[in-house]
This record gives C-alpha cells, sequence and structure tokens, in this order.
C-alpha cells in the first residue's frame, strides 16, 4: 500500500484542498490541506481572509506549471461541515480521489 501512495504522490497530480474563507464567530477561516489532512487558516477580518486567500489561489496557479496541482475547491457549508465534525474529510475527498 506504501509503495502505491509513493507512485500516486510521486507521478500524479497533488491535491490541494481550498475552502471559501468564512466568519466562524471569533473571526475569519478558511481550510487549507491535501489529500490525508488539512488546517483553518485563521484570520482577523474578512479582508485579511480573503487577502490570504486570493494570494494563496494566485501561487498555486502560478506554480501550476511547474508541478501538476488538482484543487479542490469547498463551499462555505462544505467547510463548515467538516469543522462540525458532521462529515469526515477523506468522505468529502472521495469523489476527486
Amino acid at each position: 500500500m506504501k509503495l502505491v501512495r509513493w507512485f500516486k504522490r510521486a507521478f500524479g497530480p497533488h491535491i490541494v484542498v481550498v475552502s471559501e474563507p468564512y466568519s466562524d464567530g471569533n473571526g475569519w477561516s478558511y481550510i487549507l490541506g491535501d489529500e490525508y489532512r488539512f488546517r483553518f487558516r485563521k484570520l482577523q477580518s474578512a479582508e485579511a481572509a480573503y487577502d490570504s486567500y486570493s494570494a494563496m489561489l494566485t501561487g498555486l496557479r502560478l506554480g501550476s506549471p511547474e508541478m501538476s496541482i488538482k484543487l479542490v475547491k469547498l463551499n462555505v457549508e462544505q467547510a463548515q461541515a467538516l469543522v462540525r465534525a458532521e462529515v469526515s474529510y477523506y468522505t468529502m475527498l472521495e469523489p476527486h480521489l
């Protein structure tokens, strides 16, 4: 199984998962991850969140000619479902793998 995963990572597209920024009541967040795990990028304001999100997407677009990237965009409802643990991360990504 590890060998298959190594070949997939070496020769397949790198999966990048992002969500739209959303307010979580304590600030603004968006999800950033790969095919195995995700983390939250937390920011103080909507402007900072959208600026960070836009800069990250721009960096991915600029880097995509150098490496194969499969971008999976989650909407706000999907991101919030992950936060509330209503759906597993793997279940959310399974259709894209």
